[in-house]
């Protein structure tokens, strides 16, 4: 004898209807999540979409006091600055700023920072932003890239005329006249500080302190300096580089540089004799 079917009740099928929708959801999300997690650079730099023109950092638990000091990650978001052996120099620029920032805190000193994520910063914005600061000093840091494959080191630029251009009356307003003798000065030691403080901290080779007509060294009213920190075209520099041991090494470095300098200042202004 045939056996009757059961007529479907179509409360019975609106559930099946959504268990399996509610299954194909749970695996497309799986999938895609999946692939997302596959697909990350190792050690990606994880950092806020987009901060730019003038960041002031803060710790807790530290009082910062005394001068500015305002650190410049060269390049970032549109502007990627130059590559090689799998590294990029704006996402190495970011991760040894926040570094060197950071360092710079938990030392007491107050910073600000141009970027502190991937933004894109245009070069005049930094130099604006640090003069309307009145920071102290501004240590933008960058990395290298040369044809030849051997080349590799450490070098130091400073400016040794300043064009303040639009920034003339406010820097004036501020007591820093363009082409004053003593900001060139200044500017001069801060980067002769800083590169013999990086040297010592990271064992690279050195390319020596140069005088240069670089846009944020050149426009910024306070003393002023940019450092090459190493050449990614070089493959054991790149490894180097590459290594979170090699980027807080080269911050302390360049917190010690900057701190020097800051004494040396100090002592000038007191008339106490440098020890």
């Amino acid at each position: 004898m045939a056996r009757r079917r059961k007529k479907a009740n179509w409360k019975d099928v609106l559930h099946l209807v959504a268990r399996s929708v509610l299954s194909l959801a749970l695996v497309a999300g799986f999938v895609f999540f999946g692939l997302r997690w596959v697909g990350r650079a190792p050690e990606a730099v994880v950092v806020p979409e987009s901060r730019g023109g003038g960041v002031t950092l803060s710790l807790p638990n530290v009082k910062a006091t005394g001068p500015l000091i305002v650190v410049d990650p060269g390049h970032g978001g549109e502007d990627g600055g130059t590559g090689g052996n799998g590294l990029q120099e704006k996402v190495i620029a970011l991760q040894v700023g926040l570094e060197f920032a950071q360092e710079l805190q938990v030392r007491g000193h107050r910073v600000a920072m141009t970027r502190d994520s991937d933004a894109t910063v245009a070069l005049e914005d930094r130099s604006a932003w640090a003069n309307t600061m009145g920071a102290e000093c501004f240590v933008s840091v960058h990395f290298n890239h040369a044809d030849s494959a051997a080349v590799q080191g450490l070098e130091t630029y400073y400016s040794g005329t300043k064009e303040l251009g639009p920034a003339k009356a406010l820097a004036e307003k501020m007591g820093v006249p363009a082409g004053d003798p003593a900001v060139e000065a200044a500017s001069v030691s801060l980067a002769n500080a800083i590169h013999a403080a990086a040297l010592v901290a990271v064992k690279s080779k050195d390319r020596e302190v140069r005088n240069s007509g670089l846009s944020v060294t050149r426009k910024t009213a306070c003393a002023a300096v940019l450092v090459e920190c190493g050449y990614v075209s070089n493959a054991a520099e790149a490894g180097r580089i590459e290594t979170v041991e090699w980027r807080k090494k080269l911050a302390a470095g360049l917190a010690d540089g900057v701190e020097a300098w800051l004494k040396e200042r100090e002592e000038a202004r007191s008339g106490l004799p440098s020890q």
